[in-house]
């Protein structure tokens, strides 16, 4: 499916649209609370041990040096998505539907933009 495409055609039912990108998340998410929402997922010790090890993997500089990082995670990997949307279920989602249950939305990863009204489930 196009989802920029069909994201477009819905935002076109209303006169505006806010969007949304979540300044500096990848590189500032704290590894703790990551950690957590992943273990809300699964008690496998394996996928915990890795997932830990990914995230304090030091990253390698074009030169060759390597950079030690205490937060955050690669922007570009395939799995930062994935980390970033357990996180931000919980960081983000549910808070805005708990605090604000009628501003609709679609989030992937640190970025966002308003659902239709028509695409909210009942």
């Amino acid at each position: 499916m196009d989802a920029v495409g069909k994201r477009r055609e819905r935002c076109w039912k209303r006169d505006w649209v806010v969007e949304f990108d979540i300044a500096k998340f990848f590189d500032s998410v704290p590894w703790d609370l990551l950690v957590k929402a992943v273990e809300a997922h699964t008690d496998a010790v394996w996928v915990k041990l890795y997932v830990r090890r990914w995230l304090a993997a030091p990253l390698v500089m074009p030169d060759g040096a390597l950079l030690e990082r205490e937060r955050g995670t690669p922007q570009g990997a395939p799995v930062s998505p994935v980390l970033a949307n357990l996180f931000l279920h919980y960081a983000f989602d549910m808070r805005m539907d708990r605090e604000f249950p009628s501003v609709w939305f679609e989030r992937y990863a640190d970025d966002g933009a308003p659902r239709t009204q028509r695409e909210v489930s009942v």
